[in-house]
């Protein structure tokens, strides 16, 4: 009786004793495994915001959602990169997204990121109010094979801060055939000519057929056509394309 007693003491206590054991097991290494799949997915679905929220523009919302991706362990890269960028543009950190940009650039895998993390470093100079510095620093990428349509841009707009109206121009041409930077960077050049007193040129650089590509950019390009067009005497070309601009959103008064 004793001995039966005693096995069934120790059979209850090597129950417990494996109970306790495979708990533990569950609480150190399944459940955490569970939360960080649970975790992972959330940030997959964040990425996808993210995303959706970058290449709609809505910059402030894809930086919110970048900034709560990165709090969470992972290895994407591009998320590190777009949140620093947007800590430049949007919220002008401009010392944080530095030395982000810093932090990241070695690390970067292909020549497109590494291109993009050095016109955000450019981008730096000339929030230091140093645009001559961020010249230098995008006319030396636009000479590189892996420079991209935004370093253009980007040089553009700097020669136009720096007074080069003629370089920014011919900058800015490169780009008039571009699928989604055409429409600003003509805008750019108009508003160059204007600067210079070239109202017909600042006309005509925006009389081009509509295209689908324009359609973010429709409203500003007819409203800057009719200004030039009434400054260069064409008043009823002027009222033709003031009308087409207020018509693309209901929504603008007559003024």
């Amino acid at each position: 009786t004793l001995v039966s007693i005693t096995s069934k003491v120790l059979w209850g206590l090597v129950v417990v004793a494996v109970v306790g054991v495979g708990t533990s097991f569950y609480f150190l290494k399944v459940a955490p495994i569970k939360r960080a799949s649970v975790r992972s997915d959330d940030v997959i679905r964040l990425r996808k915001e993210a995303d959706r929220a970058w290449f709609r523009t809505e910059f402030v919302r894809a930086q919110k959602l970048y900034e709560q991706i990165n709090r969470e362990p992972h290895t994407d890269l591009e998320t590190d990169l777009r949140q620093a960028i947007l800590q430049l543009r949007v919220s002008r950190e401009t010392l944080a997204a530095k030395r982000r940009l810093e932090d990241l650039l070695p690390k970067l895998t292909t020549s497109e990121a590494k291109a993009r993390a050095r016109i955000a470093l450019a981008l730096v100079n000339l929030q230091n109010d140093e645009p001559e510095e961020a010249r230098k620093d995008l006319t030396k990428i636009v000479r590189e094979p892996e420079a991209g349509p935004i370093a253009y841009f980007n040089l553009g707009a700097v020669q136009a801060t720096l007074g080069q109206r003629a370089e920014a121009i011919e900058t800015l041409k490169m780009l008039d055939n571009h699928p989604t930077l055409s429409g600003p960077s003509r805008i750019l050049r108009s508003l160059l000519h204007m600067k210079e007193g070239s109202m017909k040129l600042a006309a005509s650089v925006l009389d081009v057929p509509e295209r689908e590509d324009q359609a973010a950019w429709k409203q500003e390009i007819f409203t800057l056509s009719a200004v030039a067009e009434w400054l260069d005497g064409n008043k009823k070309k002027s009222n033709q394309k003031l009308r087409i601009a207020l018509d693309t959103d209901p929504l603008q008064t007559d003024e």
